[in-house]
């Protein structure tokens, strides 16, 4: 008789212990198991639930097993794996840069795509990062910014209107902040009242 084992790299395995470790795959699993799946394995002594990718999977004959093999807790949904395209990326992350496996996967997938452990009635299961709560806090976020900014007919961004006070400080002849080193209006007057033949710069305060 032959078991489907999947290799997977365990997230939160330091440099030393970062390589694939197999699980058995239990028979509901069996459907949503591939190369490139998020899956949820018992690691360590105290078989705790931790987040993994799934990297390979193949079958072995059930005498060649290895002893103390452990079994998946969960997986994530089949169109939430890792696209093959993915997971070259991922593999050149861990050959090249000074990462762990898991480190690279994380690299690769949005915070929102991503998975936790989570415990349900006594059971390990797998749950999105991005709660309900969390959720509604990124969607008043992003409305937020939105307001800020918004897009006239043309396609530009509408600048905030002047105070009153600014407009009437422009009718005078003021500068505003900004404009150090230009010509000032009121030293022209002063200069053509003096007779003077230099050409004063605007010294108001920035």
């Amino acid at each position: 008789m032959s078991l489907l084992l999947a290799q997977a790299a365990v997230n939160d395995a330091n440099i030393h212990f970062d390589k694939l470790y197999s699980y058995r795959i239990p028979a509901e699993l069996a459907e949503r198991v591939f190369p490139g799946s998020m899956v949820l394995v018992p690691f360590g002594r105290g078989s705790k639930a931790r987040m993994a990718v799934v990297l390979a999977v193949g079958e072995v004959d059930e005498s060649d097993t290895p002893k103390g093999l452990k079994t998946l807790y969960d997986a994530a949904p089949e169109d939430a794996r890792l696209t093959p395209d993915l997971l070259e990326l991922v593999r050149f992350l861990k050959e090249r840069t000074f990462c762990t496996w898991f480190e690279a996967v994380k690299a690769v997938i949005p915070y929102g795509a991503q998975y936790r452990p989570a415990v349900v009635d006594g059971r390990h299961v797998m749950q999105g990062r991005l709660t309900r709560s969390t959720e509604r806090l990124y969607t008043l976020a992003g409305a937020a910014g939105k307001a800020k900014a918004r897009p006239t007919p043309t396609g530009r961004c509408r600048r905030p209107a002047k105070r009153p006070a600014d407009r009437a400080a422009a009718r005078r002849g003021r500068y505003f902040p900004g404009n150090a080193g230009r010509p000032c209006q009121k030293g022209r007057a002063d200069r053509r009242r003096a007779g003077q033949g230099h050409r004063p710069v605007c010294s108001h305060p920035v």
